[in-house]
């Protein structure tokens, strides 16, 4: 992943995602953000992981 400089969420219109769109494949996705409908909130997340848990899942090798 490329580290970017950190706007103000005032400025963000795009987030990323990684998305899981076969079997066995992550992929790195750009989303528009949506604004929070009344009564929600919008949390700001600087940074996530995939754990092994996630990874076994995808790729169907979770040990039983």
């Amino acid at each position: 992943m490329v580290a970017t400089h950190a706007l103000p969420s005032a400025m963000r219109t795009t987030y990323k995602a990684i998305e899981v769109t076969t079997p066995g494949t992550f992929r790195i996705v750009e989303r528009s953000l949506v604004e929070p409908a009344q009564g929600q909130v919008c949390v700001p997340v600087e940074a996530c992981g995939i754990c092994h848990t996630d990874m076994f899942t995808v790729t169907g090798t979770y040990p039983v």
